[in-house]
């Protein structure tokens, strides 16, 4: 089994080939691949623009790690001991606790401001609604129809342990990469879309959809409301220590191409999406 658009490194870690590209029924014309760059751009020093000072965030990472441990720390302290006695015997871990703590939360409402001012200006919408109208204009040019819902297909590097794909992770960065695809299907097949191009999965093939029921940590947010919003709080996001986005499950649509087993990975949030589109029910834990 592959997983789809992940990369294997179990005997290569420099491989850059990803799985299933061979599906690829449609690619993106050069000229509008080009639009898209030059928009993606112009968006991206907007986004550089809202973001705090390279050494603000290292200290707002640094003085919100920290003022977890010691965290830890004073409330260990209180299980073996009285408040009193925790000032008493160790004041520095109450002290830098709190250090930390002010500086992070102070960061952290100076950041937010910031970012609200440079998305709210006029001139920064303007370059947000451009990209948007080119990443428009290729999904027309794909043949993408309007009522076409969007999803996120989760993409990884992986290892081959005991035979089954090893996602390969580091506790500080996310383990998944989520991709926005437009998804949608006919009579014969599952399409999922996006500016790279479209791929085709003949219905036929779909085999199961399986829940695997350990955590999943993502960069990036795609939807319009926030994932801390009522419409996503029953799928129990959280941020771990280091400041990741983390979903507590994920699943994999399971399907047969070119004689083996393909796995598009996705997060739990967009399982009423894949279940209705597919006529397959998850399972598993």
């Amino acid at each position: 089994m592959k997983p789809f658009l992940g990369i294997d490194i179990s005997t290569n870690t420099e491989n850059e080939i990803k799985n299933g590209t061979e599906l690829l029924t449609q690619t993106t014309p050069p000229e509008l691949l080009a639009k898209l760059e030059n928009a993606t751009n112009k968006l991206e020093k907007v986004v550089k623009k809202a973001e705090l000072p390279g050494f603000w965030q290292f200290v707002h990472f640094v003085t919100g790690l920290l003022g977890f441990i010691f965290g830890i720390g004073a409330v260990g302290s209180l299980i073996f001991g009285t408040f009193r006695e925790g000032i008493k015997n160790a004041p520095w871990l109450y002290i830098t606790f709190l250090v930390c703590l002010v500086i992070w939360t102070i960061l952290t409402l100076i950041g937010s401001k910031k970012k609200n001012k440079v998305y709210g200006a006029k001139e920064n919408l303007k370059t947000k609604d451009d990209a948007l109208g080119v990443y428009d204009e290729i999904l027309n040019c794909l043949g993408v129809p309007e009522n076409a819902e969007e999803v996120d297909i989760l993409c990884c590097r992986y290892k081959i342990e005991n035979g089954q794909p090893k996602v390969f992770d580091f506790p500080t960065q996310p383990d998944f990469l989520n991709l926005n695809f437009s998804i949608y299907k006919d009579t014969h097949n599952l399409y999922l879309a996006n500016t790279g191009g479209k791929y085709a999965f003949p219905l036929n093939s779909l085999r199961t959809i399986r829940t695997i029921g350990e955590g999943a940590t993502i960069p990036s947010w795609y939807k319009d409301k926030s994932y801390q919003s009522e419409e996503f709080k029953p799928y129990g996001f959280f941020k771990n220590r280091f400041g990741v986005l983390c979903v507590p499950n994920y699943h994999i649509l399971e399907l047969v191409a070119n004689g083996e087993l393909l796995w598009i990975y996705f997060p739990n949030y967009e399982i009423r999406t894949i279940e209705n589109l597919t006529g397959l029910k998850a399972w598993g834990e």
